[in-house]
């Protein structure tokens, strides 16, 4: 189903979407419960930009078309939109701090379909207010922002964001991350995950070359995005033994 105006969104009220998403932060809780205590739990929300492209397209796209016309040439009925999804991941975010998350994580899939002033406009300054929000409730909550393709976007975002961190796709250069997006902030990232489903040579060349380049500086081996559903069990075993046998 497609959203046709604001007006059908914003007749899902606070309370029915807290109801709905009970269920979430009862497992953040029982989560958080069942963790040591010295393992962080993330908890996460999409950005408002990738919100919306799916709630506009009904489905991923290649160009976005819908939504691209919608925040172009309509764009006083899309910062509408834009306003609501604020308000609801704010709320979203902070129900699971308060379930027990400790680190948020907010991912814009699709940042990276826009041009500067698209990106300054519906990446950059919705995502901003939702941490400066966040953080008026949580103060000493860290919050990182997956924005990817933004390339060369990500010179100084994290302090334009107010984001502790930043994670990053597999299309950054390794050393870039080093000699620019660390000496800014933590980075979190970049494993292509099609490689960690190949695994094998591949994998182990992949993931000691990341750490290697990032090691000596803020950094969270990760992903570069989600892991793909056929991903061998075994081979995210062998990563995760991998990366804590301490490589080099």
């Amino acid at each position: 189903m497609r959203l046709e105006s604001t007006s059908d969104f914003a007749a899902l009220s606070v309370d029915r979407m807290e109801h709905h998403l009970e269920p979430v932060y009862e497992t953040v809780s029982l989560l958080r419960d069942a963790l040591p205590s010295e393992v962080a739990l993330i908890g996460f929300s999409g950005a408002p930009w990738t919100l919306a492209t799916y709630m506009m397209e009904g489905r991923s796209s290649r160009e976005f078309q819908a939504a691209k016309y919608w925040a172009y040439a309509r764009p006083e009925d899309f910062s509408r939109l834009i306003e609501i999804l604020i308000d609801s991941v704010v709320l979203h975010l902070c129900a699971q701090v308060k379930a027990g998350a400790n680190v948020l994580q907010i991912f814009d899939t699709w940042a990276g379909v826009f041009d500067e002033w698209g990106f300054k406009l519906w990446v950059e300054a919705p995502i901003a207010t939702i941490i400066r929000n966040v953080k008026a409730v949580y103060p000493k909550i860290p919050i990182l922002v997956f924005a990817r393709g933004a390339g060369p976007h990500l010179n100084g975002l994290a302090e334009r964001l107010g984001a502790d961190g930043l994670a990053v796709d597999w299309t950054i250069p390794l050393s870039w991350g080093k000699t620019v997006l660390q000496k800014q902030t933590l980075i979190q990232g970049n494993l292509d995950p099609t490689i960690l489903r190949i695994g094998g040579f591949a994998m182990e060349r992949t993931v000691r070359n990341i750490i290697n380049n990032w090691k000596d500086g803020r950094f969270i081996f990760n992903l570069g995005h989600g892991i793909l559903p056929d991903t061998p069990h075994q081979h995210v075993e062998s990563m995760i033994n991998l990366i804590r046998s301490g490589i080099s």
